[in-house]
């Protein structure tokens, strides 16, 4: 407990969770999660602008109703859904650049290294946001698995980078030829990749 320059009070406290942070995101973003421990009946919307509405009854048979609960209580929520979302926004992002950093784990050691220095390096760049941090690495340790962990110092010929852009991974695990196609999403996720990748190899 402390006191503000504002002069007001603030209360902090600290819980410990014993699940994963998929988990406890749910059990907060999920109106069917968010009754099994808050309010008697949730809507909530996760968009921002979403309505929100936890409504508490008088006569619910769940938790402690010791509390002095004498009628019906609603609560409405429109504009403040908006800073709601934005902060688990903010946490969402955070888990998948989490879950990324630790896919790196799973590189031989050699190209850990240089995946955990260049994340490094990326972060000192004002202009790089979480989503493109996480598009490079995840597409390191992809070229890494494709080469079954050679070091990125030996992928210095242009067919080794033009075989690795010519292929991708199966949700089995299985490497094949992309296709082309009409739209153009070949071509543009090629040209994406072929940038990020000179983007690592000149760095």
């Amino acid at each position: 407990m402390s006191t503000t320059k504002e002069g007001t009070l603030e209360v902090t406290k600290n819980i410990v969770i014993d699940a994963s942070p998929e988990v406890v995101f749910k059990a907060i973003t999920d109106q069917n999660q968010l009754t099994n421990w808050f309010p008697d009946q949730a809507i909530l919307e996760t968009k921002v602008g979403g309505k929100m509405k936890f409504s508490f009854y008088k006569n619910s048979n769940r938790g402690n109703q010791d509390c002095g609960r004498d009628r019906d209580y609603f609560h409405v929520g429109f504009s403040r859904i908006r800073a709601y979302i934005s902060v688990l926004s903010v946490y969402k992002k955070w888990f998948s650049l989490s879950t990324t950093l630790k896919k790196i784990d799973s590189m031989s050691h050699v190209n850990q290294v240089f995946a955990k220095e260049y994340f490094e390096y990326l972060q000192t760049k004002d202009h790089k946001s979480d989503r493109n941090i996480i598009n490079q690495l995840t597409l390191l340790i992809s070229l890494d698995k494709f080469y079954n962990g050679l070091a990125f110092t030996s992928i210095n010929i242009k067919e080794q980078i033009l075989t690795f852009l010519k292929h991708r991974k199966t949700k089995d695990g299985k490497w094949v030829e992309r296709e082309c196609d009409n739209e153009g999403r070949y071509i543009t996720s090629w040209n994406l990749n072929l940038t990020m990748i000179k983007t690592f190899l000149d760095g």
